[in-house]
């Protein structure tokens, strides 16, 4: 087993696959995976006929909308065995005739290190934040990539995974201990379910949220890749696309791109930066800001995040103090930057000091139980062409 990819380490140690969704509500799926790839500058299109790869499926629900594109083949690499085993439950149901499905149990390390093939389209969600070493991750997966080809990945940073962050501390303080188990969290599922009835598009089951978010170990030591680390990592290779959320605007002639100094990449990283403070709270969209505003907020969210880490290793008082003031830090910056959610923060930070040991009062939360961050980005990105990357490499030298 691969110690570098402590999701499915995880998994594989409590044999579970936490990421199923309610496959009653087909129609709901339908629906968000369209919209997602309409914001990606994709339509359905874009997959006919084209060699697909996903890495990191899970349980496959929605590869079964993929799968109904009709890509002239599928191949998805998934270490995690009972993600495989629902992946092979579930297709015969839901696409009993589809022949073009190969399926590999191994990590994507491996498979690179024996894959010939490139692909069309390499898809790749929700699972770069649960490796060591994110950036190595992204390099196998952009081999993947056939020149002229997409890659669709994930990012997330501490400002987006805020409200999950904050959340987490609370369940911690009301269990009075940093969960080892899923079975350690049952006990918060009728509670935390009042919050996940608030977010419009929930549509995993509620056990699995609470057992992927609250008992799985943020762990310190795994990097998380942010947007702009992705696109300064992918800078030579690849060019921004699209994004969903979409943040940006760019209102350069096309018949000046050419001579801009300023990449596509580039250009997302900036708007991305000026727009950080809206991805603290899915509700609310805010104007953009000076960079230097919202990367202090994403200082103290880092702060947070790193204290929040230290109690799953040593729960004790002093650290859950040190939590509360960072917290409080981080209201007073909001009520500036997101002001309509100050209201859930201050509502978190009433509860800290009453929580401890009482699980039951998470259930009795108004504001803060509507409180969800935008929690990750979908970024597609195109790969150069040989010949573009060799005449940009001669301007760079020229």
């Amino acid at each position: 087993m691969s110690e570098s990819n402590r999701m499915v380490n995880y998994y594989e140690e409590h044999e579970i696959s936490p990421v199923k969704q309610n496959l009653g509500d087909l129609d709901g799926l339908i629906a968000r995976r369209s919209a997602l790839l309409s914001q990606l500058c994709m339509n359905q299109t874009f997959f006919r006929n084209r060699r697909l790869i996903e890495v990191g499926p899970g349980s496959g629900h929605n590869s079964l909308y993929f799968a109904a594109l009709d890509p002239s083949d599928y191949t998805m690499v998934e270490p995690n065995s009972s993600g495989v085993k629902d992946i092979r439950s579930n297709f015969p149901i839901y696409h009993p005739h589809f022949k073009q499905l190969s399926i590999h149990q191994v990590f994507l390390e491996e498979f690179v290190s024996s894959n010939k093939m490139l692909f069309d389209v390499v898809w790749c969600e929700n699972m770069l934040g649960g490796v060591s070493n994110p950036t190595a991750a992204l390099s196998d997966l952009g081999k993947l990539v056939t020149p002229g080809g997409s890659l669709i990945i994930t990012t997330m940073d501490e400002v987006c995974t805020f409200a999950e962050t904050v959340r987490r501390l609370l369940c911690y303080a009301a269990l009075d201990k940093a969960p080892k188990s899923p079975e350690d969290t049952d006990i918060l599922v009728p509670f935390l379910s009042k919050h996940l009835s608030n977010l419009k598009g929930m549509n995993r089951l509620h056990r699995d949220w609470v057992h992927d978010n609250i008992a799985l170990p943020i762990t310190s030591g795994y990097n998380i890749l942010s947007l702009p680390l992705a696109l300064n990592h992918l800078d030579n290779d690849f060019i921004f696309v699209s994004s969903s959320p979409r943040f940006y605007t760019d209102w350069r002639w096309y018949k000046n791109i050419p001579f801009s100094e300023e990449s596509f990449n580039q250009l997302a990283i900036r708007e991305f930066n000026r727009n950080l403070h809206t991805l603290i709270d899915y509700r609310f969209n805010y104007p953009s800001l000076d960079e230097q505003r919202t990367l202090s907020l994403k200082q103290l969210c880092q702060e947070f995040r790193l204290t929040v880490e230290s109690l799953e290793n040593d729960w004790n008082s002093e650290s859950l103090l040190c939590a509360r003031e960072i917290l409080k830090n981080i209201v007073q910056v909001v009520s500036e930057v997101a002001p309509r959610s100050r209201a859930a923060l201050e509502e978190a930070l009433t509860s800290f000091d009453k929580i401890r040991g009482n699980p039951s009062l998470l259930g009795e939360m108004t504001h803060f139980s509507e409180f969800f961050g935008k929690n990750q980005q979908h970024i597609h990105l195109v790969r150069k062409s040989p010949e573009v990357v060799l005449k940009q490499h001669e301007r760079r030298n020229s």
